[in-house]
């Protein structure tokens, strides 16, 4: 049984949908975007689909396992 994924819009329904905090979501969406809203300028994320949002964020969540060896 699947279920459809809500539209995401705005930083707020991506951060709700991923489980994480808004101001995180806006820091990443400044990293891994080329255009940006100005001062004051709002977020307008229907140009991918929810699940193309968390690919994304997957990819750039996703951090370097090191495994440290004594000497």
């Amino acid at each position: 049984m699947s279920e459809k994924m809500v539209q995401v819009k705005t930083p707020k329904d991506l951060a709700a949908v991923l489980n994480m905090d808004e101001k995180t979501v806006r820091g990443i969406l400044r990293k891994i975007t080329v255009e940006q809203p100005g001062s004051g300028g709002r977020w307008n994320l229907t140009n991918l689909t929810t699940e193309e949002w968390i690919a994304k964020f997957a990819e750039k969540r996703t951090r370097k396992t090191v495994t440290a060896e004594i000497k």
